[in-house]
């Protein structure tokens, strides 16, 4: 669960769930992103293959 405050509405917002990407401070004050676990949570079960359609829009 993440609680999220809202400053100038004083609002919680509350999140629960998986694959959120998390934001850290530094300690200069900037935000760095980090990755939850760097992996993929599914793979591709088949082979990739060529788009067979045409663009009909013209």
């Amino acid at each position: 669960l993440i609680e999220l405050f809202h400053p100038s509405s004083g609002t919680y917002y509350e999140f629960e769930g998986q694959g959120y990407i998390q934001f850290l401070r530094n300690a200069n004050g900037k935000t760095d992103t980090t990755k939850p676990s760097g992996n993929k949570k599914r793979k591709q079960k088949s082979e990739k293959t060529d788009n067979p359609r045409e663009n009909t829009r013209n």
